[in-house]
């Protein structure tokens, strides 16, 4: 069983993910999933920390409902490409430090984002 801290908190009955397991966030390199996340209202620090996350496709995410990304991929200083154009962020109201301290970050496309 992976220990986890204080996982999840209850926002209108709808849970939101806090922190991180300990110890194997900061193994993963690679995240490759397709998530439907339109009954979430927020993704606060949901990868924060992640130092050797490579990769991550969130391409295909449905961000409809949410509310809050911040932190999202704070620290995460090993990503240098992240898909993230045709997220719909119309309900997102605080993007604070979504992308901070991704020092290898080259490109980041929010062309599409409306």
């Amino acid at each position: 069983m992976i220990p986890y801290k204080d996982t999840f908190v209850y926002r209108n009955n709808t849970p939101t993910i806090t922190y991180q397991p300990y110890n194997f966030s900061q193994t993963i390199k690679n995240i490759n999933f397709n998530v439907d996340f339109s009954k979430t209202n927020s993704l606060d620090s949901m990868f924060k920390n992640m130092f050797n996350l490579t990769n991550i496709n969130c391409s295909n995410w449905n961000l409809t409902n949410v509310e809050v990304i911040s932190n999202l991929f704070d620290n995460c200083n090993n990503i240098k490409t992240l898909d993230v154009k045709d997220w719909n962020t119309q309900s997102i109201t605080n993007f604070s430090s979504a992308f901070l301290g991704m020092k290898n970050l080259n490109t980041l496309d929010i062309s599409n984002w409306k």
